[in-house]
């Protein structure tokens, strides 16, 4: 199962969806209950066709997302991000437009079908004064390893004149980032586990870890968007110790991230020696490397350890 599946999964599970909400929502306080939610219907997400040659249909899917029985019926959604998206305001508007407009299509077939309206306004929209929509929420749910700096509501992205401030409607957005969360704040114990786990991880503080089976790294894979942790839920069987595992892995890809970053540093400083290397030779091209290396966020020591130059030397380009 890849690892879109996989959140889907775990979120669509009514004991993490609701501590999700209440936990982003209320404050923590227990407003929506397991029990009281239910499966939405896939008509609720809307697939509008345009007739116009040439023109796609418009199709948009929550990743989750409930019917909810509180003081009456609301429908709350779960959007999964796995990086900052800078329209997500509106991209969130159009599920909610989409949704309300099917509600609103449900309603005007059903009357249809009973034909029991009477008044002209009523009959021409296919919708009672007394009907009424679904309201509906959407929670967007950040993975990824660097703060949420896209926009959290409509304001952000669109351009209002002064003038019209007053009246413009403003659309609020909820973004849940995992990355800045331990878990503590949560009440189920899954979604605290994978998130404390996700937390810890992410800071490779491996020892932190509790012990989790296989279907739990398999979602903590997900949350951290790694490939190969979800493979180690198919090695647990084999009695895997998965912290020594993840110390490896980590240590595994710091050394490809040196050697990468080492290699990006030569390119750099070696084309710059090149161009000037046979005016000023050598310690001008020493110099180059050494201050692309450094740029690179390599200390003097290591600089001087790669390639077993005089410390003294390395630390004297480095400005």
């Amino acid at each position: 199962m890849n690892s879109d599946a996989k959140l889907k999964e775990f979120w669509g599970e009514s004991s993490h969806f609701a501590d999700l909400f209440n936990t982003v929502l209320f404050g923590g306080d227990p407003v929506i209950l397991p029990e009281t939610l239910a499966e939405a219907g896939t008509d609720l997400a809307l697939s509008i066709q345009k007739k116009a040659k040439g023109e796609a249909s418009i199709e948009k899917f929550r990743d989750v997302f409930k019917t909810w029985k509180g003081h009456s019926l609301a429908v709350l959604g779960i959007e999964n991000q796995m990086r900052e998206e800078y329209t997500m305001p509106e991209r969130i508007l159009l599920y909610d437009a989409l949704g309300y407009e099917v509600q609103r299509r449900r309603i005007a077939r059903r009357h249809k079908r009973e034909r029991d309206v009477k008044d002209s306004a009523e009959y021409l929209c296919g919708f009672k004064k007394t009907d009424r929509l679904l309201a509906q929420v959407t929670i967007v749910i950040y993975y990824g390893e660097e703060p949420w700096r896209g926009p959290e509501r409509l304001t952000d992205i669109v351009e209002v004149p002064q003038e019209l401030r007053h009246c413009f409607n403003d659309y609020r957005i909820f973004v849940f980032s995992i990355n800045e969360s331990d878990g503590s704040e949560f009440k189920d114990p899954e979604v605290r586990k994978i998130l404390k786990a996700a937390y810890h991880l992410r800071r490779k503080q491996i020892r932190d870890l509790e012990p989790m089976d296989a279907e739990e790294i398999e979602v903590l894979g997900a949350f951290v968007n790694s490939r190969r942790i979800a493979k180690l839920a198919e090695k647990k069987e084999e009695g895997i110790d998965m912290c020594t595992a993840l110390e490896e892995m980590i240590k595994e890809s710091e050394q490809k991230g040196l050697e990468q970053g080492l290699e990006q540093g030569l390119e750099q400083g070696l084309e710059q020696g090149r161009r000037q290397g046979k005016k000023q030779g050598i310690h001008e091209t020493m110099a180059y490397v050494i201050q692309a290396m450094h740029q690179k966020g390599f200390e003097a020591e290591e600089i001087a350890k790669t390639f077993q130059w005089p410390l003294k030397q390395v630390k004297k380009y480095i400005r």
